[in-house]
């Protein structure tokens, strides 16, 4: 997967452009629903930082403990600027410490979302329907899937 295929096929196919704006005043829709491509889970979710709210598609990586931001994605949120390692954000309405991806990295020009954001939601894959699964944040009385 690289950040190219996410510009050309990955944004397009979950119906919304990589890094466009988003309306900050849209509260975040739960769930999100995600799919998989190029043998990878995608999800797009809302990523708003001081001036910026942005549509930004991330890999999944349940293995990873943090989630991190490509440059690209780093310096749309401070254009001009050289972009910092973190940087503290609201993604899809969690608070969270977003880690620039490691240059020398295999996924240097990607976002990937990591534990930190996962443990925050529930994760749900029904593979007999396709490639397809959702990410939901259950309420105090929902600890299961009833969506």
């Amino acid at each position: 997967m690289t950040e190219n295929k996410l510009f050309l096929n990955v944004g397009h196919a979950l119906g919304v452009p990589y890094l466009s704006y988003a309306d900050p005043k849209v509260p975040p829709v739960w769930p999100v629903k995600g799919n998989c491509y190029y043998g990878e889970m995608c999800v797009n979710l809302v990523l708003k930082r001081e001036s910026h709210c942005l549509n930004v598609i991330f890999l999944v990586d349940t293995t990873c403990p943090k989630t991190f931001i490509s440059s690209t994605t780093m310096q749309v949120l401070h254009p001009g600027e050289v972009p910092p390692t973190s940087v503290k954000a609201n993604l899809h309405g969690q608070e969270m410490e977003l880690t620039l991806s490691p240059e020398s990295s295999h996924f240097a020009d990607l976002n990937l979302l990591g534990a930190d954001f996962l443990s925050k939601c529930r994760l749900w894959t029904d593979l007999a329907v396709g490639y397809e699964f959702q990410l939901w944040v259950p309420t105090d009385d929902q600890d299961d899937r009833s969506v």
